[in-house]
């Protein structure tokens, strides 16, 4: 009788050491992949913060709200690409779930354009899923009339 008892007690200290074993992997495996985001994110807000930086055009709609007629933004006549990167600028940013900094601007990747709703699907490392945005309030990271 001893024995079974200390068998079933046993067996269940594995069981018990086991569950903890597996939860903590999952958790650390959770954990690296949130970091990977976070650094991921952090890239991406850098690299919008740098093509910005590089056009005046762009720094004036952030700073002063006036649009130059001529910026690039994606359309089907003027054009556009799926898996393009696309500078997102608006004051309706989703949440951002990996970075406490609200960017002003957020590069992001599109994933689909509805030009009939004008609306894009997008992705970004910012965000744990896709969201959607208003066409016009994507910009192509280079601005040609900037420098033509």
């Amino acid at each position: 009788m001893f024995f079974k008892k200390a068998v079933i007690i046993l067996v269940g200290g594995v069981l018990v050491l086991g569950a903890f074993k597996t939860i903590s992997d999952h958790q650390a495996k959770a954990d690296a992949k949130f970091l990977d985001r976070t650094r991921k994110c952090q890239f991406q807000i850098d690299k919008a913060k740098t093509y910005i930086s590089l056009s005046p055009s762009l720094i004036k709609l952030i700073n002063e709200k006036i649009a130059n007629p001529k910026l690039s933004q994606p359309s089907a006549t003027a054009g556009y690409k799926v898996g393009n990167e696309y500078l997102l600028l608006t004051e309706k940013l989703p949440k951002l779930d990996v970075t406490k900094e609200v960017p002003p601007v957020l590069l992001i990747k599109a994933n689909s354009f509805d030009f009939q709703n004008k609306q894009v699907i997008v992705d970004s490392d910012c965000t744990p899923e896709l969201f959607t945005v208003n066409l016009g309030d994507l910009y192509a990271v280079f601005q040609t009339v900037d420098y033509y």
